[in-house]
């Protein structure tokens, strides 16, 4: 199948940042889509300070949900978060069923895949850059900054590279 990319027209102020070719809806894209929808479920780490891999997450979920290793199969869709692909429906439904499931013991929180069009709503489907002014250097831990925020928050990092003089003395963290 082949796909015709087009750039993104209208103001400026409206396009969105990085985001350089779209490309049409077709049929079979809608059909993928509701295969992956009945399918599929998005895992997100809710501790990021280590990294686990799409083997430890495949073998782990496997073993709690005592299935087969062809039943599941496990993609990282960016720095903890991942999307495990179930054979069945069935699968999917039992797996949603536990809400959260634990990979060498951090705890991954089970969502549906929704496509990104609707995805606004869900925070962990976008990944922002936030500096925090004001954070003494002694206080430049994750720990300590959460605190600082409303509601349960996924921490990706710590981005060490400041891009403008005005971020120097800033705590910037990927959320």
């Amino acid at each position: 199948m082949e796909l015709r990319l087009d750039t993104f027209s209208g103001a400026p102020e409206r396009r969105l940042e990085r985001v350089t070719a779209g490309t049409e809806w077709t049929g079979e894209l809608t059909a993928a889509e509701r295969v992956v929808t009945i399918h599929a479920l998005v895992a997100v780490q809710r501790d990021t300070r280590v990294r686990r891999t799409c083997e430890t997450v495949h073998r782990d979920v496997l073993h709690q949900l005592c299935l087969p290793e062809h039943e599941l199969t496990v993609v990282r869709l960016k720095p903890a978060t991942f999307l495990l692909r179930f054979l069945s429906p069935q699968l999917h439904n039992k797996a949603l069923a536990a809400r959260v499931l634990f990979v060498g013991g951090i705890s991954l929180r089970l969502m549906l895949w929704m496509k990104p069009v609707n995805a606004a709503s869900r925070s962990s489907c976008f990944r922002v850059r936030v500096c925090l002014e004001g954070v003494p250097s002694h206080g430049h831990q994750i720990e300590i900054v959460r605190q600082l925020f409303r509601g349960p928050i996924f921490v990706d990092g710590v981005d060490d590279e400041r891009e403008e003089d005005e971020e120097i003395g800033c705590f910037c963290l990927w959320l």
